[in-house]
């Protein structure tokens, strides 16, 4: 309760004892549905509403569009109160309602339908010549009538339990957090802090279905529960204060949802990828933040990734381009092959926090470490290794020899690398610092900064809290790939798009074309140059980039541009402000193991002529 002025918890305490639905009884899931099924009437109205006002938009009269933009609002601001009991109990409804305006492919299937969701209809709505496109937005919101007014018969045999629905509260409160106050589900209308403000108003209404009245724990609960309602009744986005809002309200209220989840005994965890026992979504929740691997084997892969016998004639390791000593980057444009000879294709990416993504290298064409270390040890143009004489190489090494207690495999190489790799995430950031409650840590500039990445910069809806890389949340089971329109390197001063196909070498799906990874920019400050193919030198010119809308604001065309093509016409200060935060996400790196092993270390070594 140290969030909270004692006032402002006896007022909240009043509020939830007398406004806040019945005690609950046996007949909680009954009241529960009976609820869901009044927001979902509400929510077919307003579908209709916006339906009617399409069937209105006049050519010539662009107030028409005005309508139906207002429209679009309310009906955003209701789906929010059912938006956490259809995202978890009937997903594809869910995503019907409530996906990116994007396409989504379906893989290795290469399946996909056209986005039909309100999204859909904002993206319409702020493009070019809406008016001319009444019949698209008319079939579009058709569908969405439909399924609106279906969606109660999918409730009849409803048998949700009590762990499920809390599960869905606290996976909807992760939204909040990560997606809903970042203008996620909503980048043109802006409406991500009342649709947080709606979707807490229901959560709040929903749990005293379930817990005890005039128990410690549900008022306490319940007030950390109004303090967040209240300070999300703002409609400014822009200004929306949103370090406040998770430091003093929404984190708070996180754990002390957890706590009574876990009192009455409704632990549950349909979530890999998320540690419930942990403090919150920015202190050990994700799990791959918190793994701790067995100290042995980062000790092994530490040595390992200095080791030039993993390359085919001595003269690399996994060091030589991701240094430790550069955020274990080169801070090259792009590196040399193996020949030395010519250039690598793309930038080298840093490896902190590189255990933080579904996908590894700039494709995603490897889904996990493993593989990555695999397919970089075997490439001709970078290790140019061959497995079995890196097996043999380190079998007659007597100190590698000595600790595997067997003949040394790829899969244990793999293993070793990926345990050192797996603790390169030290999260000791002044950012790390002051969400967990320093309050000196950040300056103002900062603090701005931070406010500007996650609301009117939208940076922070493709690099999702807490890794800040494309990690979807709340599930961060997906990794999202980005057509930016992004210059090529050879091409300066007559700029071109740059040619590299990015995903869809792997995937020939038109959307995948020059599609690349979202990497963290934790530590970005000094991972530059930026980019797959390392074009932009400077933090400023990333953002001045972004501030004019990717490759089509540059004058290079669309070519399929996800990035916003809007300007985000950020001030001066502002990007200053923001680039002071960026540099905030920079880690102190001596608690790692980043420096070389002494010559041999524990595991002796072998020359090229001891092999040969």
């Amino acid at each position: 309760m140290r969030y909270l002025k004692f006032t402002i918890v006896i007022f909240a305490i009043a509020v939830s004892a007398a406004a806040i639905g019945p005690s609950p009884g046996p007949n909680a899931v009954v009241g529960f549905i009976d609820y869901i099924k009044s927001q979902t009437d509400t929510f077919a109205l307003t579908v209709q509403v916006l339906s009617q006002n399409i069937s209105e938009i006049n050519s010539s009269n662009p107030h028409t569009v005005q309508s139906v933009i207002s429209a679009l609002k309310t009906c955003r601001l209701q789906y929010k109160r059912i938006s956490f009991f259809l995202d978890y109990f009937y997903p594809q409804q869910g995503r019907l309602f409530n996906s990116p305006a994007k396409k989504e492919v379906e893989e290795p299937f290469m399946e996909y339908e056209e986005p039909q969701s309100l999204q859909q209809i904002e993206a319409i709505l702020f493009g070019s010549n809406p008016e001319g496109k009444k019949t698209e937005l008319g079939d579009l919101v058709l569908v969405l009538n439909e399924s609106a007014n279906g969606l109660k018969s999918l409730y009849y045999d409803f048998d949700g339990s009590d762990p499920q629905i809390f599960e869905s509260i606290h996976l909807e409160l992760i939204r909040v957090m990560a997606l809903y106050i970042a203008g996620y589900d909503a980048p043109y209308v802006k409406t991500g802090i009342l649709e947080s403000h709606n979707a807490l108003l229901s959560m709040c209404h929903v749990i005293d279905m379930f817990l005890p009245q005039n128990n410690i724990e549900t008022l306490v609960l319940d007030s950390l529960f109004y303090e967040a309602v209240r300070y999300t009744r703002s409609a400014d986005f822009d200004h929306f204060n949103r370090l406040f809002f998770l430091t003093r309200c929404a984190l708070p209220l996180e754990e002390q949802l957890g706590h009574c989840i876990k009192i009455h005994g409704w632990q549950i965890s349909t979530v890999p990828a998320l540690n419930y026992n942990a403090k919150n979504l920015f202190q050990g929740e994700l799990t791959v933040m918190s793994s701790k691997p067995e100290e042995k084997w980062v000790r092994l892969g530490h040595k390992l990734f200095f080791e030039t016998a993993l390359s085919g004639n001595f003269s690399r390791s996994c060091a030589s381009c991701h240094q430790p000593d550069k955020y274990f980057t080169d801070q090259l444009t792009s590196n040399r092959k193996f020949n030395s000879q010519t250039l690598l294709r793309r930038n080298t990416p840093t490896l902190l926090y590189s255990a933080c993504q579904s996908a590894q290298f700039w494709d995603g064409r490897a889904p996990t470490l493993g593989e990555q270390i695999g397919a970089v040890l075997t490439s001709p143009d970078e290790m140019n290794g061959s497995i079995p004489e890196i097996e043999q190489r380190l079998n007659r090494m007597p100190g590698y020899r000595a600790f595997f207690h067997d003949s040394i495999t790829l899969t244990q190489i793999e293993d070793a690398l990926k345990a050192y790799l797996e603790t390169l995430q030290p999260q000791n950031s002044a950012f790390d610092r002051f969400i967990s409650g320093d309050k000196q840590a950040l300056s103002f500039k900062e603090q701005n900064g931070f406010n500007l990445f996650m609301g009117k910069a939208q940076c922070g809806t493709c690099h999702f809290v807490p890794v800040f890389n494309g990690s979807t949340p709340p599930l961060f089971n997906r990794i999202e790939y980005e057509v930016l329109g992004v210059p090529a390197t050879n091409t300066r001063q007559t700029k071109t798009m740059d040619e590299d196909l990015g995903r869809y070498e792997l995937y020939p799906a038109q959307l995948y074309k020059r599609a690349f990874k979202t990497p963290t920019i934790r530590n970005v400050a000094f991972t530059n140059p930026y980019m797959h193919n390392g074009y932009f030198p400077t933090l400023r010119s990333v953002i001045d980039f972004y501030n004019k809308g990717g490759g089509v604001g540059m004058g290079l065309g669309n070519a399929g541009q996800t990035l916003s093509e809007k300007p985000l016409h950020l001030s001066q200060q502002e990007i200053a402000d923001l680039v002071a935060f960026l540099y905030a996400l920079s880690d102190n790196l001596e608690p790692l193991h980043t420096g070389r092993p002494r010559s041999g270390g524990d595991y002796g070594q072998v020359g090229k002529t001891a092999v040969n």
